[in-house]
């Protein structure tokens, strides 16, 4: 018996509710987030013995494992939209948190500073996806973004947090940092499609224990997160500033998103695909590019941090919402045109 067999033989056998086995990923990351907040010598442990290394070398092992060859030919395909979107999460996004760091007071805050990184990271992997479906939009297409802006990072976002943060990255070499950031991800990643070359029936047969598995790795992120924060300066007023701050960012680069979709005249499927891969932002990259900047200084790890840990849990709420009512938005008009037929 597989491992997915047993698990929803498991599910059946126990009576649990269909909406537990639909939101437990969601369930994980509230009880990760008090792990994480009562118990954080959970969160340092796996930070002395440098698991979050491993982790993402994991996630991006899975991610490559996960994805079809054809996705990543196909992107090349794709370059209306393709250029699009890495315009938006590369150019766009960063010179919008920038210029807004340069008028506001403590534009040179570590909580800015999180922000900037929150920024210049590329697209949510498994999330964009998904949600992109649930919308009835393209998925190929959020699928090809998703992955070039991904591969495109390594050698891009090391030169924009130099140029963007200033002091803080003076200490950064931008080509050793991209040398890290290929072991860690592009040979993954590279690995991962060797492996599902060997085991791709395997692969199809088992997509959601291997999304599963990748999800697990978030969860386990959220608690080094969590565990990292400086209890002693997260004020209300430094977690209001940063909820207020995500939910600004998230809304103007979904208006961006879906306005360069109208601009460069695509269908609406793939209006709604780009406009979920300019918004969401990927929390594995963001834990990496912290880890990198504020290497054995946990507490400004900690507060740069929280904006990406804010910004990923709004994200999975609010596009969820999103999601839900472009399927329902799509149900309705299918049934108008249906009713209209009919009428005929």
């Amino acid at each position: 018996m597989s491992a997915e067999v047993f698990v929803h033989a498991v599910f059946r056998k126990t009576k649990v509710p269909s909406a537990l086995e639909k939101y437990w990923y969601y369930a994980g990351i509230v009880i990760m987030f008090l792990v994480g907040w009562h118990w954080p010598s959970v969160g340092l442990w796996m930070k002395s013995i440098n698991l979050s290394t491993y982790l993402i070398v994991l996630a991006f092992f899975l991610n490559g494992f996960a994805l079809s060859s054809d996705s990543l030919l196909e992107s090349m395909r794709q370059w209306r939209i393709l250029l699009t979107a890495l315009l938006i999460t590369f150019c766009i996004s960063p010179a919008l948190v920038y210029a807004v760091r340069l008028v506001i007071p403590g534009g040179d805050s570590l909580l800015a500073h999180g922000f900037q990184i929150v920024s210049l990271v590329p697209t949510l992997f498994v999330s964009a996806v998904v949600l992109t479906r649930v919308a009835r939009g393209n998925a190929a297409v959020a699928l090809n973004l998703t992955v070039s802006s991904n591969m495109l990072a390594i050698f891009i976002t090391p030169i924009i947090v130099r140029l963007t943060l200033g002091a803080s990255s003076s200490h950064l070499n931008p080509t050793s940092m991209i040398g890290s950031m290929m072991l860690t991800v592009l040979l993954p990643t590279i690995a991962g499609q060797l492996a599902r070359k060997r085991w791709e029936v395997w692969a199809e047969r088992h997509a959601k224990l291997i999304t599963v598995a990748s999800q697990c790795t978030i969860l386990l992120f959220i608690v080094t997160g969590i565990s990292a924060l400086p209890r002693s300066v997260i004020s209300p007023s430094v977690l209001t500033a940063a909820v207020i701050g995500c939910v600004a960012l998230h809304a103007v680069l979904l208006l961006i998103g879906r306005f360069g979709g109208i601009l460069i005249g695509i269908d609406e499927p793939e209006k709604r695909a780009l406009t979920f891969c300019s918004a969401q932002k990927s929390f594995v990259f963001n834990v990496l590019l912290c880890e990198h900047i504020f290497a054995g200084n946990s507490a400004s790890f900690g507060m740069a941090i929280l904006p990406g840990i804010v910004y990923y849990l709004l994200v999975l709420t609010v596009d969820s919402v999103i999601a839900q009512w472009w399927n329902t938005h799509v149900v309705e008009e299918e049934e108008v045109c249906v009713d209209l037929l009919i009428d005929d």
